[in-house]
């Protein structure tokens, strides 16, 4: 991973694409006080600024279509990746996540 800075904000370059980072905002002071495990605690770190690997981020570096891998929407942002592709919502179901808790809204 190399990190460079900018005069406006802070990027990080990870695979070919490049996120930029603005200070921690309520969501990650959040993550980290939660009782899990640090696993789950650096995934919320990406979901929350924005910086996954999804389709629409790799189409914009040329790595995709951007199309969803799974089910094919057209173009794949995060929130679609976790809880809005139907087989995301299949897979989430099924390791007993409350269905409240998967809907975008």
């Amino acid at each position: 991973m190399i990190w460079a800075s900018t005069p406006s904000a802070h990027v990080t370059y990870t695979s070919g694409v490049l996120f930029p980072l603005s200070p921690p905002p309520r969501l990650w002071k959040f993550l980290v006080k939660l009782p899990t495990v640090p696993k789950v605690r650096s995934f919320g770190w990406p979901c929350g600024r924005d910086a996954l690997p999804v389709g629409s981020h790799l189409r914009d570096t040329g790595l995709s279509t951007g199309a969803c891998p799974l089910c094919g929407y057209g173009l794949e942002d995060t929130l679609h990746a976790l809880c809005d592709c139907p087989d995301s919502l299949l897979a989430l179901r099924q390791a007993g996540f409350d269905e409240a808790l998967l809907t975008s809204s």
